[in-house]
C-alpha cells in the first residue's frame, strides 16, 4: 500500500479536534452534584405549593401574585439588570408599588432561597408604559451566584432519610441542630438560612428558614410563623418557629431555636411536633400556645394572613419511629431551673426587616438601644441604611465572618478554571497519543 503523507497542518488540525472532543466528553461526565434547585441555579426556585399548603402566596391579591411570580424566579444573573414587571400605565405602577411590600413579606417566608435579595434597597423604575425592577445584593453577600450554589451543597448537607414523614423531620430537626449555634451578637447574616448554615450561627430566623427549606426539599409541607415568643423569664419578644403537616394532614408546631440549647450542650424536644395544648414540662411548664403568639400577619406590611389550624395535642408516630420525647437527651443538666429560653428570643430581634424604608426620628426605643420605626414612613430610600435586621438605622458592627463567606466561592472559581485547563492539556496528550498510533496505523 501507498504510504499516506500527512501535511504539518493536517496534522494539527487534527490533534485539535481529538483533543477538544475529548475535553468535552471529559467536562461532560465530571459535572458536580444535581443541584436541589432545578437543573441549574438559575432555575426557578422550588418550594411545595400543593393544596393546602398554606403558602402566603395564597393570601395575595391576584395583580400582588403576579408580581410575586415574577420576584420569585429572580437570580443573581439579574443582578443590576432593569426587568420589566408588568406593562401598564404610570398611575398603575404607582398604585401598585404601594402594595408591593406584602409581596417581598410573602417571599421572604415562602421562599428561603432568596435570601440574597436585598428588597430594602431602592430597585423600582415606573415609567409612563412599565414598572420594573432592579435586582440587587446585600454588601455582605458580594458573590451572591456563588452563595446560592454553595447553599444547595449546604442543604444537601442535611439528613432528610428516612422511612417516615416523622423520621424525615426527626433527622432534619436534629441535623440543622448540630450545626447550629444561637448568635448572641445578632449578626446580619444570622437572619437567613445561607448565613446561618455557612457560619454555624444563627437566630430565630435563621433556624426557621434552615428547617423550611429542608422540608421543602423533601415535599413536606412547612411554613415560617412569625409572632411573639414569651420566655421563661416573662418577657415577650419577636420569634419565628414554623407548623408542619404530617401525613394525618393536621399541622403540628416545631420550634427548632428553642429545642437547641447548645449553651448546655443539649437538644431538647419539648417544641418538636407539638400541638396547641402541649405542655414544655422541660421549660416553664406552660402550653406551646401560651408561649407561642402568632400575629396573624404578614410584617411589616400588616397584611392579614390565616394559619392553618394547629392540632391540640402532640403528633403520635406511628409504631418503627422512636419518639425523642422520651430519649435521655431531654434531661435538664441544671437541677434547680429549667433551660433559659432567653437565648432564643433576644431584645430587638425582629423576624421580618421592612422593605427600602426610612425609619421615624421618633422611632420606638428597644431595651438594647435599636430603634424601632413607627407607622409613619419617609418614601424616600436613599437617605438612610437600613438594617435588615430591626428595619431601623445600622447600628450593628461589621461581621468580620463575612469575608470568609464571600471568598470561598471566588477560591472555588479558581480551582474550577485550574481543573478544566488540566483537563484541556490532559485530553490534548491522549489526543496527541491516538493520533501517533493512527498514523501508524495508515502508515502500515
Amino acid at each position: 500500500m501507498k504510504k499516506r503523507i500527512y501535511s504539518p497542518f493536517s496534522k494539527l488540525l487534527y490533534m485539535t479536534a481529538v483533543a477538544v472532543i475529548i475535553a468535552v466528553l471529559f467536562t461532560a461526565t465530571s459535572s458536580g452534584p444535581t443541584p436541589i434547585f432545578g437543573t441549574d441555579s438559575a432555575q426557578p426556585h422550588m418550594y411545595y405549593g400543593g393544596t393546602g399548603s398554606y403558602n402566603y402566596r395564597s393570601y395575595l391579591t391576584p395583580r400582588q401574585q403576579e408580581y410575586y411570580d415574577v420576584f420569585r424566579t429572580l437570580t443573581p444573573a439579574d443582578i443590576g439588570t432593569p426587568r420589566v414587571l408588568r406593562t401598564q400605565s404610570y398611575e398603575e405602577s404607582k398604585n401598585d408599588s404601594n402594595s408591593l411590600q406584602a409581596v417581598f413579606d410573602a417571599l421572604r417566608l415562602d421562599v428561603p432561597e432568596l435570601f440574597w435579595l436585598d428588597i430594602t434597597a431602592p430597585g423600582l423604575g415606573l415609567s409612563p408604559t412599565a414598572m420594573s425592577y432592579t435586582a440587587s445584593t446585600f454588601p455582605y453577600y458580594p458573590s451572591a451566584a456563588g452563595s446560592v450554589k454553595r447553599l444547595e451543597t449546604l442543604i444537601a448537607g442535611i439528613n432528610t432519610a428516612g422511612a417516615t414523614r416523622y423520621d424525615r423531620i426527626k433527622n432534619i430537626h436534629d441535623s440543622i441542630a448540630s450545626k447550629l449555634m444561637y448568635d448572641y451578637s445578632f449578626g446580619q447574616t444570622s437572619y437567613d438560612t445561607f448565613g446561618a448554615l455557612s457560619t454555624g450561627k444563627s437566630v430565630c430566623e435563621g433556624y426557621a428558614k434552615s428547617f423550611k427549606l429542608a422540608c421543602d426539599r423533601v415535599g413536606i409541607p412547612c411554613i415560617i410563623v412569625s409572632g411573639t415568643g414569651a420566655n421563661t423569664q416573662g418577657g415577650t419578644e419577636a420569634h419565628a418557629w414554623n407548623y408542619v403537616q404530617m401525613d394525618d394532614g393536621k399541622w403540628y408546631a416545631v420550634d427548632l431555636t428553642w429545642n437547641d440549647q447548645d449553651q448546655i450542650g443539649k437538644i431538647f424536644y419539648d417544641y418538636f411536633l407539638v400541638g396547641s395544648d402541649t405542655v414544655a414540662s422541660n421549660f416553664d411548664g406552660k402550653t406551646f400556645s401560651k408561649t407561642h403568639i402568632p400575629s396573624g400577619k404578614l410584617v411589616p406590611s400588616n397584611q392579614s394572613v390565616t394559619l392553618p389550624p394547629l392540632e391540640k395535642n402532640a403528633y403520635k408516630p406511628t409504631s418503627g419511629s422512636v419518639n425523642p420525647t422520651t430519649a435521655p437527651v431531654v434531661t435538664p443538666t441544671a437541677p434547680t431551673a429549667a433551660p433559659n429560653t432567653m437565648a432564643t428570643v433576644q431584645p430587638g430581634e425582629q423576624t421580618l426587616p421592612a422593605a427600602a424604608v426610612t425609619t421615624s426620628p421618633d422611632g420606638q426605643t428597644e431595651s438594647d438601644g435599636t430603634t424601632v420605626p413607627t407607622s409613619s414612613e419617609a418614601e424616600n430610600t436613599d437617605a438612610v441604611n437600613v438594617d435588615r435586621t430591626t428595619g431601623s438605622s445600622d447600628t450593628h458592627a461589621p461581621d468580620t465572618s463575612n469575608a470568609a463567606i464571600s471568598a470561598e466561592p471566588a477560591a472555588g472559581s479558581v480551582v474550577g478554571i485550574l481543573i478544566l485547563v488540566g483537563a484541556v492539556v490532559v485530553a490534548g496528550g491522549i489526543g496527541a497519543i491516538l493520533f501517533l498510533v493512527l498514523k501508524n496505523k495508515f502508515e502500515k
